[in-house]
């Protein structure tokens, strides 16, 4: 796997898609990219957890990650939808 391509690449199908993404810091898009392509690899990672580490709140990533999963799914390319990914409070 080149995770590097597989993130670029949901990064493309992704942009300008979206009205939150598109106002998004950078930044915090690309954080919010990298989990969601962990959770689709079921990589065992909190919202709370992964938002520490990358200095990014949790409601911030929740939001990111579900649009992303909406762009994608209205788009009927990802098939496999994840439930959302909810806070754990």
């Amino acid at each position: 796997y080149n995770i590097d391509n597989n993130i670029l690449d949901l990064y493309k199908n992704i942009e300008s898609k979206g009205k939150l993404i598109d106002r998004r810091n950078p930044q915090s898009v690309g954080k919010g990219l990298v989990y969601y392509y962990l959770k689709k690899m079921n990589v065992d990672i909190s919202p709370a957890k992964f938002g520490k580490l990358t200095k990014l709140s949790e409601s911030t990533l929740i939001n990111i990650v579900n649009e992303i999963d909406s762009i994608l799914y209205d788009e009927g390319r990802d098939m496999n939808r994840n439930p959302g990914i909810q806070s754990e409070n």
